[in-house]
């Protein structure tokens, strides 16, 4: 995470991650490019979060106490875990419905754009995203619908090619 992006796990169990393998907050602070007194102020703020130690702490570095070894066991697969859902969150379509339309930048068609402003005037829960295709070639399978003139193209003889419009309007 870079700095100032959320995350859906305290980051502080990074920075706890690597006093943990370091063994010294020093260490960890170089690693993270801030300074030790701000690793120990995450470490401290964990702590009393968890209202457990994680670290004994000594002169000659920090060793993990055994609150401190089963995090460290559990937290990567907790992070990655983390990590994975926000990023399909990130990456999901802020609509509840997204359609892929396929499109020829050679063969210039345009009969969807007019239904489409019709269409979602009226459903507003739908997005759309338009994908270039060869129609040269088979229909890419994340591709909903295709817009082309084409009379020669790869997929004509596809059982899911509709006419619409007089035009043909695919549908994977």
């Amino acid at each position: 995470m870079g700095k100032g992006e959320r995350s859906l796990y305290n980051t502080h169990l990074d920075t706890f991650l690597i006093v943990a393998n370091t063994g010294s907050f020093s260490r960890a602070a170089e690693e993270l490019y801030i300074t030790p007194s701000a690793v120990i102020q995450q470490i401290n703020s964990l702590e009393a979060r968890l209202r457990v130690p994680l670290f004994h702490r000594s002169n000659k570095g920090v060793t993990l106490t055994k609150q401190g070894l089963y995090l460290k066991e559990e937290c990567v697969d907790y992070i990655r875990k983390g990590k994975s859902i926000q990023e399909k969150l990130l990456s999901m379509p802020d609509s509840d419905v997204s359609l892929t339309l396929g499109t020829s930048i050679r063969e210039k068609c345009r009969v969807f754009y007019d239904f489409w402003v019709q269409f979602s005037e009226i459903h507003q829960d739908y997005s759309v995203r338009i994908m270039t295709i060869d129609t040269t070639f088979p229909i890419h399978r994340e591709v909903d619908f295709i817009e082309s003139v084409s009379t020669d193209a790869a997929w004509q003889g596809d059982e899911h090619v509709a006419l619409v419009h007089h035009q043909l309007l695919a549908v994977a």
